[in-house]
């Protein structure tokens, strides 16, 4: 895979739009807040997924790296003014995220291709990473 693309979006009082890129060496971030401009998102990595939620009127984010054909997959994660790296863990040559949130709790579906094509579910529910039961 030559990169990949993964976008999230969110509103208050204004569109906001964040772009993740790869160009096959690096995942970038374009962000767009009334006008574009570069984002502050870089690491290393050649495939990207992303998701985010609003709560209380903060924005979170969540990016999924891929480092290359059955490699490692990170997750870096935004909450309030920095970047870091989360504690999801997986292996795979993709990743591709969603999530929502019910009664105050966020649940996150990362859904993680390996090299034979084989989908594995990882969710987030409360205080944890697991495998969850979809179908592959």
């Amino acid at each position: 895979m030559a990169g990949g693309v993964s976008a999230v979006s969110w509103f208050d009082n204004q569109v906001h739009l964040r772009v993740y890129k790869g160009d096959g060496q690096t995942v970038t971030e374009e962000a767009y807040d009334g006008k574009w401009y570069k984002g502050a998102f870089s690491q290393k990595g050649t495939t990207v997924g992303a998701t985010s939620w609003l709560d209380g009127g903060q924005i979170h984010i969540r990016v999924y790296v891929g480092s290359g054909t059955n490699g490692k997959i990170t997750e870096y994660c935004w909450d309030k003014d920095k970047w870091y790296v989360g504690a999801f863990a997986a292996t795979g040559d993709g990743a591709a995220a969603t999530c929502w949130v019910q009664q105050g709790q966020v649940h996150i579906r990362v859904y993680v291709r390996d090299d034979s094509g084989k989908v594995t579910e990882y969710c987030w529910d409360k205080d944890k990473w697991y495998v969850g039961g979809y179908p592959s």
